[in-house]
């Protein structure tokens, strides 16, 4: 993708962790990130109340990656609306770095 390369990351990597169920048996599972950075774990998303999970996902898999959490959105409808503001205002407090991509330009926010 073009962010992947402009950040310089691998695209569709997958995590492995382990936890235990319900009985204390060991179990594993695994997550994929859209781009891993030396740095950053990036999940991407539309502009769509279906992205609003990436903050959950990107959380998540920072821990195991040992890096930092970032947030990227795609706006599909050429302006900045709810979803867009819902997700930057949770990634602002949650100290996850956030990008919208407009117009063909990735915003750092």
């Amino acid at each position: 993708s073009l962010l992947s390369k402009h950040l310089n990351g691998e695209t569709e990597v997958r995590l492995n962790y382990e936890f235990a169920d319900e009985t204390g048996a060991r179990k594993t599972g695994f997550i994929v990130v859209d781009i891993l950075t030396d740095k950053y774990v990036v999940e991407g998303g539309l502009d769509k109340r279906s992205s609003l999970d990436s903050i959950q996902q990107v959380i998540f898999a920072s821990t195991l990656a040992k890096k930092k959490p970032m947030i990227a959105i795609y706006d599909t409808d050429g302006r900045w609306g709810k979803i867009e503001h819902r997700i930057s205002e949770v990634a602002r407090e949650l100290d996850v770095g956030f990008i919208w991509h407009w117009q063909g330009e990735f915003i750092f926010k």
